[in-house]
């Protein structure tokens, strides 16, 4: 999986950052971003802190998991109110297990 380094992404054409991130829907999602993932993603990945504010099961949590992914080093910090969101959340982050849909 392609991955960017924190001291050269800002080096990073914007067209190899929308590939990338088009590249990790693809193969671990099976899914196309919409155009509000890519803008949220790509502010993460420029530094700026983002408020994600969609509808239930519309794909905010792959706004975090993108970056997560694709960062080397990447600390995400995700604050839920629900525990079993957070729970399946860490079994896909650590095993690549798909989501369960509720």
């Amino acid at each position: 999986m392609a991955t960017l380094n924190r001291q050269t992404l800002s080096s990073t054409a914007p067209e190899e950052i929308l590939s990338i991130i088009r590249h990790v829907f693809s193969t671990v999602f099976d899914e196309e971003p919409y155009d509000w993932q890519v803008e949220a993603i790509r502010a993460i990945l420029a530094g700026r802190d983002i408020i994600v504010s969609a509808a239930t099961g519309s794909g905010k949590s792959r706004v975090f998991q993108v970056p997560a992914l694709t960062l080397d080093g990447a600390i995400v910090l995700v604050v839920a109110p629900l525990k079993s969101l957070l729970r399946n959340q860490v079994l896909y982050s650590q095993f690549h297990l798909p989501l369960k849909e509720y």
